[in-house]
């Protein structure tokens, strides 16, 4: 049968920056600097869809959905009213619309237990929240909060799995994102900022399994699994710019665990090993090259075994 959902959510929210008694950070504040200022946010969002169940194995879907993240201040800008396109110190809510269609399919392929998942969806995006490197009137450099006015971000995602034996289970997703910001620059201090790549977003990501089941005794079960995940390149900054030290090159990690379980008693042995093949790859980073004149990559986990007990009682 055919379902709806609708759902909507109003918030407002104050937020404030104040200069409170003791603090010495500015010691003969300009006199057209505002130390005590505020500012609300009020925003309606939403969760809207339409739900089909085609037949005992399929299942339709549509959705919507609005949601945002609050404004405010920067705190190492000076205390100028206004925002960031004007020199003031003040950024704007970020606003996503996202529209999102998909498919559930849980029956038999070929005779064998089968579940499959996939949507496809496109993503609105409004004033953006990154952070821009600049300089300060006062000539010091300073991370600080900018809005990129226009994004948007489109793709697909599969998930599934299917069981050719009782004992054998294979599957895996697979997720494509292409997204990227619009051609208006963000401004900060009244510097325009180029934000012309989104970081920490591969285009493709997967994960490959496989899971054994083998029966030891009437309670007692040998388990086997092992999995590959793998990502393409991604970049840790939002700006070309200064892009030395900030790719992310693509990767793929195998990982595998092995022991016994009794159903029955409630206890478990298990070895687990993790990036097996000890491969060296980086998962994200600190993109501070256009301020301190360095990048940092962080470098995910070596090869690591260990050893786990479990039991219930």
């Amino acid at each position: 049968g055919l379902s709806a959902t609708i759902g909507a959510r109003y918030t407002s929210e104050k937020v404030r920056k104040q200069k409170l008694a003791g603090d010495d950070d500015i010691v003969t504040p300009n006199p057209s600097f505002d130390l005590d200022r505020s500012e609300s946010f009020n925003r309606l969002s939403w969760n809207l869809g339409l739900q089909y169940q085609a037949n005992s194995d399929l299942f339709l879907y549509a959705a919507s959905r609005r949601a945002y993240k609050s404004g405010g201040f920067v705190g190492t800008s000076p205390s100028i009213a206004g925002f960031g396109d004007v020199g003031g110190d003040q950024f704007r809510a970020e606003k996503v619309t996202h529209a999102e269609v998909g498919a559930k399919f849980l029956g038999d392929v070929g005779g064998m237990p089968a579940r499959l998942t996939a949507a496809a969806y496109y993503q609105w995006i409004e004033n953006s929240q990154r952070t821009a490197y600049t300089l300060l009137a006062s000539g010091g450099p300073a991370a600080v909060t900018v809005n990129i006015p226009k994004g948007r971000a489109y793709g697909v995602e599969f998930d599934g799995s299917i069981n050719p034996a009782s004992w054998l289970t294979l599957g895996g997703s697979a997720n494509y994102i292409n997204s990227r910001f619009g051609s208006a620059p963000a401004v900060a201090n009244g510097q325009n900022q180029v934000f012309d790549q989104v970081p920490d977003t591969p285009k493709w990501t997967g994960i490959a399994f496989a899971d054994i089941n083998l029966p030891v005794s009437r309670s007692v079960s040998a388990v086997l699994h092992g999995d590959v995940y793998a990502q393409t390149r991604a970049f840790i900054s939002p700006r070309s710019q200064n892009n030395a030290g900030t790719i992310v090159k693509g990767y793929a990690v195998a990982n595998f665990r092995v022991g016994v379980e009794d159903d029955d008693r409630g206890w478990s042995l298990m070895a687990n090993l993790k990036n097996a093949f000890d491969r060296t790859y980086f998962v994200g980073g600190l993109p501070a090259g256009e301020i301190y004149q360095i990048n940092v990559l962080i470098p995910g986990e070596p090869r690591t075994f260990t050893v786990e007990a479990r039991i219930n009682f």
